[in-house]
């Protein structure tokens, strides 16, 4: 999939959805500063976008390509601030990701946002966990839902990750409470940590593809690496 270089590389995909939208925005912005690998015409043109996988992987920061699988936009999104293991991750228009160890605790400017989360360790792919997703609420309050979780190992797959093949543990986390159910999956590469993940953002969101760039060279831009001990899991307000 091709996808267009906005500043900091935003991206658009193919969607008639309204420009409110949070990743919708992305492919309204206004351009600047171009890659020398896009030309002007294809960065607003959702049905002409530039970039390819490979030049992705060519970027020399880190990327972090994200699709809201609902609506099937993208957007590219670069390392903008590191608090231990959370990580913030930005796009040309400042709409942002965080993610903890590479689970997603808190969105910014998508809509009806994830303000912060508590999150499971989910890399024994098993038993039953819990998660607490906090939103806002009318008259600027913050209100919890709480999910209770079941993971499980589904086993070693191969997968595509930017364009590169990987092999990779397969886990998934099922999700209920009385008012919402959803599944997160994540593939995990034994030499290289999480590569890819599918996670819930709410029910206006609905569910983000994030995938860390693979680099050229066959080195992942990775959060959650194998390397480094997994944090305890905590509650994040960031502002």
């Amino acid at each position: 999939m091709a996808v267009s270089v906005l500043g900091l590389l935003g991206l658009a995909a193919c969607s008639s959805n309204s420009s409110s939208n949070g990743f919708a925005a992305l492919g309204n912005a206004a351009v600047s500063t171009l890659s020398d690998t896009v030309t002007r015409s294809n960065v607003l043109g959702a049905e002409a976008i530039s970039s390819t996988d490979a030049q992705l992987r060519a970027y020399p920061r880190p990327l972090l390509k994200v699709t809201q699988l609902k609506i099937g936009l993208d957007a590219a999104l670069t390392l903008t601030s590191e608090k231990g293991a959370a990580v913030t991750w930005t796009s040309a228009d400042n709409k942002s990701l965080t993610v903890f160890n590479g689970l997603l605790i808190q969105t910014r400017g998508l809509g009806n946002d994830l303000m912060s989360a508590k999150v499971p360790s989910v890399n024994s792919g098993k038993g039953e966990v819990l998660r607490e997703h906090y939103y806002q609420q009318g008259n600027e309050r913050i209100g919890l839902q709480r999910f209770f979780c079941e993971l499980a190992t589904l086993g070693t797959e191969q997968t595509t990750v930017v364009g590169v093949g990987f092999s990779a543990r397969v886990i998934t986390e099922t999700c209920a409470n009385d008012d919402y159910s959803f599944e997160n999956r994540y593939w995990f590469a034994p030499d290289a940590g999480l590569l890819k993940s599918v996670q819930w953002g709410g029910p206006e969101i609905g569910s983000l593809m994030i995938e860390y760039v693979p680099r050229t060279g066959g080195t992942s831009a990775r959060v959650a690496s194998s390397a480094r001990p997994e944090a305890q899991p905590q509650v994040f307000i960031l502002e």
